[in-house]
């Protein structure tokens, strides 16, 4: 582009973008030093390189032109074409390599600001999705406790029976006829005071009085033998419901639980009283072996007692329908320790499960019982959420299955 005037360079800016420009001092109209200036002054040109050309020697024109913002000069009148040729086609060059950079940092730029707008969108996803998860696992904790206030009240109803029983057979009326007979025997002895002596040794009815009270006694040592069996039956059943109740408080009410020291295998105790009627029912036998070794570990006590009721709970469910074993039916739970792990496994000859759908078991509603399969999800997410890991094995159908469960802890030392 070429333009005879300072004007009309000025307008030929306005709409084209040059890499360069070589620009004469002197010019009809405004002087190049003003065009210069007014070159400068446009934020999108003031690294437009400006090749200032002169005429003359003056030094003053040299000065001004680079303070009015030339990238260089060339002396007309001793002008080297190939040597203007060079620094025209070096300007160029680091002309377009600024505005390649310049693009660059554009793209850049508004690819950061795209990045930073997606990033906020991602965060305020998975602020919504922590809420939906909150949510999610307080309903699934709430239909957890439903569901443990269910197996509760179940416990609680077969604890009665005996209960009931127990109290049945404490026969308050035998005392009441007891008592009947030894007030006839006194008001028939206090007849006879005068001639007592000759009443009980010759009188038959007298003499009978003797035999009358030591089968009373005997009645009445019987009949206490039986109360106090029933009467220890009342109360180790009213113990257990005790028991049964206070185990499950903290996890019910919801409240918040402080993590203490839990010894694992009074843990492993706890649970498989708390699932006795229900293991009793199914005629599962229980092996515990127990280490003697086991640490002691930072846990919520009501929680970690939930977790094994929970996985307890499904190794014991494993032989109903449509299990097919009906005899020998086998739970094993060890618990062990060695340097950096403690933990336990619970193992079933029950019906078992595809390998396929193992890992499908921990999976929130998953349960193929009619229940939400909370149980098992919770303790997985416990579990992990304490330094923990957990594994579900199975040969396949009808061939059982084991939970097993680790905790991390650098206290530990022992063997496996």
């Amino acid at each position: 582009m070429e333009a005879d005037s300072g004007e009309q360079c000025l307008a030929l800016l306005e709409n084209n973008r040059p890499d360069l420009a070589l620009l004469d001092i002197r010019m009809p109209g405004i002087s190049g030093i003003e065009v210069l200036k007014r070159i400068r002054s446009k934020e999108q040109y003031k690294k437009l390189p400006i090749i200032m050309l002169t005429g003359e020697q003056a030094v003053e024109d040299k000065v001004a032109a680079f303070k009015a913002g030339a990238s260089d000069y060339v002396e007309k009148n001793s002008l080297n074409i190939l040597e203007l040729q060079a620094r025209v086609e070096n300007f160029i060059k680091t002309t377009r390599l600024f505005r390649d950079l310049e693009d660059e940092i554009k793209r850049r730029k508004k690819a950061e600001k795209a990045l930073h707008h997606e990033k906020e969108a991602l965060e305020d996803l998975n602020a919504e999705l922590v809420l939906a998860k909150r949510e999610i696992e307080n309903n699934a904790l709430e239909a957890g406790r439903i569901q443990v206030g269910a197996m509760i009240y179940h416990q609680i109803g077969n604890t009665m029976t005996p209960l009931s029983v127990g109290l049945s057979k404490i026969d308050m009326d035998v005392f009441s006829r007891i008592s009947g007979q030894l007030a006839t025997i006194f008001e028939d002895l206090s007849a006879h005071t005068g001639n007592l002596t000759e009443y009980v040794n010759q009188d038959p009815k007298g003499s009978r009085i003797f035999n009358h009270i030591q089968d009373i006694a005997k009645a009445i040592d019987q009949h206490t033998e039986q109360c106090s069996r029933n009467i220890k039956t009342l109360k180790a059943a009213c113990s257990k419901i005790t028991r049964i109740l206070s185990e499950n408080q903290t996890y019910l009410s919801g409240q918040k639980e402080d993590k203490g020291f839990v010894d694992l295998n009074k843990t492993i105790s706890r649970a498989v009283y708390s699932l006795e009627d229900e293991i009793t029912k199914r005629e599962i036998i229980t092996d515990l072996n127990l280490s003697d070794r086991m640490p002691k570990l930072r846990l919520h006590p009501a929680k970690i007692v939930q977790v094994v009721i929970n996985l307890l709970k499904n190794a014991v469910e494993a032989f109903d329908p449509p299990c097919n074993r009906m005899s020998d039916r086998m739970i094993h739970i060890r618990t062990y320790a060695r340097e950096g792990l403690a933990g336990f496994e619970i193992q079933d000859n029950g019906c078992g499960l595809e390998s396929s759908r193992s890992d499908e078991i921990f999976k929130f509603g998953s349960s193929q019982k009619g229940a939400s399969g909370f149980g098992l999800y919770y303790s997985k997410m416990y579990i992990e959420a304490n330094n923990g890991l957990i594994d579900f094995e199975s040969q396949g159908p009808e061939k059982g299955s084991s939970v097993i469960v680790v905790f991390r802890t650098p206290q530990i030392t022992g063997e496996y």
